[in-house]
């Protein structure tokens, strides 16, 4: 084999090397960066999709816990208002209220046992009058 045919074999040799050596290079370097940029956009991705649902999801909290706090505001009021409802048998003369027990009870008393109402107490003027008249006394309009 003459000289020539020799450098052209090596040369071709050494260029099939660096060519395949490139070639793998290459393919190394182009699977890394195509995965990177796939794991970039799939990260991207994830977190896209988990604002755009984690979002409504933490304004759906957000109104539930605002929802159950007016709740036990509300829950908390009514405990305070006590009210009366239905029929109330009173009697006409003295007028106390008979309870569920049977037992007559003053209507300053049944009221404010079962309400947060309180009592004060004055005469009103036709209440006054009868008052003197069974006393035997001149009203205190007339003098």
């Amino acid at each position: 084999m003459s000289l020539k045919s020799r450098i052209v074999a090596v040369v071709l040799v050494v260029f099939v090397l660096v060519f395949a050596g490139a070639y793998v290079l290459f393919g190394w370097l182009k699977h890394d960066i195509l995965t990177g940029i796939g794991v970039l956009y799939a990260e991207k991705q994830v977190l896209y999709n988990r604002e755009r649902t984690l979002h409504p999801l933490m304004r759906e909290l957000a109104l539930a816990r605002k929802l159950a706090q007016k709740n036990q505001k509300l829950e908390h009021a009514l405990a305070e208002v006590r009210t009366l409802s239905g029929l109330l048998p009173t009697c006409m003369y003295c007028k106390k209220i008979r309870d569920h027990g049977g037992w007559w009870k003053p209507m300053e008393v049944y009221i404010s046992q079962r309400t947060t109402a309180e009592f004060s107490h004055g005469i009103c003027p036709d209440c006054l009058e009868r008052a003197y008249a069974d006393a035997g006394q001149p009203s205190p309009r007339e003098g």
